[in-house]
């Protein structure tokens, strides 16, 4: 008997993106999106976060979990945080001990969907996700 491949090639392209209200404080609302090709928008809200950097992992892990769930895999990723996109590029070190697990994760992940992660501009993803 031979099994089936379930996996999904593919070169779609998805934008995720992550802000916090009230940046640091205790008073902070985190939230995010990603858009995976020309679907609805998935809005989330993060209420264990409480930085925009936070916010930022939290939403690409979202995204990346949604891609392994759906099995599809060499999405193309775009976001405008350029520490996320450099950090789990391995290219700036992580500074802040409460990054380091997310982005640990946000790697994992990123090898298992064969995703690419790229900067673009603020303007781009906001053109997409809306905020």
């Amino acid at each position: 008997m031979i099994k089936q491949n379930t996996q999904v090639q593919t070169s779609i392209v998805c934008y995720v993106d992550g802000g916090c209200a009230g940046n640091g404080t205790e008073y902070s609302r985190a939230y995010g999106s990603y858009q995976i090709g020309t679907e609805t928008v998935q809005r989330m809200n993060f209420p264990e976060a409480h930085t925009n950097n936070e916010s930022e992992y939290n939403a690409l892990k979202g995204l990346l979990n949604d891609l392994s769930a759906r099995g599809i895999y060499g999405a193309r990723i775009k976001m405008d945080s350029a520490l996320v996109v450099n950090q789990v590029g391995g290219r700036w070190k992580i500074k802040e001990a409460r990054l380091r697990p997310l982005c640990a994760r946000a790697r994992e992940l990123m090898q298992t969907t064969r995703a690419s992660l790229t900067w673009v501009k603020r303007e781009e993803v906001e053109s997409v996700l809306g905020h």
